[in-house]
């Protein structure tokens, strides 16, 4: 049995044509026959001709009959292609981004990144809650909770995954090798285990660093000239929130042991250990400080501003 081959639909474009051809077709049909029967056809505002009564009486019943049947049938192929058409499009799968931050929902800094993420994303073509579902979840700067909001997130299958800041694509590295991952807001991805190197990141997760390492000198270096007494000069951080610490630690004891300035190391877990380093700093003669930029200095960054000017401190806060 000979096979059947597949018939191909007409575009939308080709069925109006031939609908266009048709309604001609009818209209000379007609005045034809308005000729042959000394009749002249009145032209409506719709551009439809209108007759007497016997308008089409010299047309063949059959011929009339063949038209009328061509022309329903072009109708309805073209009211069936244009509908199809449109949920064509509407069919078309939306993409889903995860999106983790360890900072709150709330946060200054967190909200203006998020709006600068969506207006890049709308400039490419992306808008959420049309071609795109963005899936939020925010740490509200408590490491504790990355792990399982990278488990929700991974769980949704998404298209790609962002995470902002060490702790958050540390978590999300921890549950998947194969969903791609953007990174934003890390300073040392490479010491963190996150790209094998800048120019071949190799695996699933490429990204941006904030801060180079180099800076952390380059901030003592200023420090020192606009604050000459400044003979101590501490560098504070949370480890838990800075794991990659060691990356700017390095090069500002480098750029101390230069300048000469004793390097302090202050790690810090609360608001508490803040108060207390900055107080015994303000107690001794030619003391700084400088505030590593990372998640949880930047969420007490008012505290840590406001005790550094109480104490008449010279310091260099998160971010600046």
């Amino acid at each position: 049995m000979p096979a059947k081959m597949a018939r191909s639909t007409p575009s939308a474009a080709v069925r109006g044509a031939r609908i266009t051809a048709a309604v001609r077709a009818a209209r000379r049909s007609c005045q034809n026959a308005a000729t042959a029967q000394k009749f002249t056809p009145v032209w409506g505002s719709s551009g439809e001709s209108q007759f007497k009564a016997r308008k089409c009486s010299v047309l063949s019943p059959l011929g009339e009959a063949m038209r009328r049947r061509e022309f329903i049938k072009l109708l309805g192929g073209a009211a069936v292609a244009w509908p199809f058409n449109a949920r064509a499009k509407q069919l078309e799968p939306i993409r889903r981004i995860g999106f983790l931050h360890l900072l709150a929902e709330t946060d200054p800094e967190a909200q203006v990144q998020d709006t600068a993420f969506r207006k890049r994303l709308a400039e490419l073509g992306w808008i959420d809650g049309s071609n795109v579902h963005i899936d939020y979840r925010w740490g509200v700067g408590k490491v504790g909770h990355m792990q399982l909001f990278a488990q929700e997130l991974v769980r949704l299958n998404p298209d790609v995954l962002v995470g902002i800041t060490t702790p958050a694509t540390a978590a999300l590295q921890a549950e998947t090798n194969t969903v791609p991952i953007v990174f934003a807001m890390v300073s040392d991805p490479i010491g963190s285990g996150f790209v094998a190197s800048f120019a071949k990141p190799g695996g699933n997760i490429t990204g941006f660093i904030n801060i180079e390492a180099s800076l952390s000198g380059k901030w003592l270096e200023l420090m020192h000239e606009i604050a000459p007494s400044v003979s101590r000069v501490a560098l504070m951080f949370n480890p838990q929130t800075a794991p990659y610490a060691r990356y700017y630690l390095d090069t500002f004891r480098s750029a101390a042991a230069a300048l000469p300035v004793e390097a302090i190391e202050s790690p810090v877990h609360s608001v508490a250990e803040i108060e207390a380093v900055m107080t015994k700093l303000a107690a001794e003669a030619g003391a700084g400080l400088i505030v590593m930029p990372e998640t949880f200095t930047s969420i007490y960054r008012e505290t840590i501003c406001a005790l550094a000017d109480r104490y008449r401190l010279p310091a260099r806060p998160a971010g600046v």
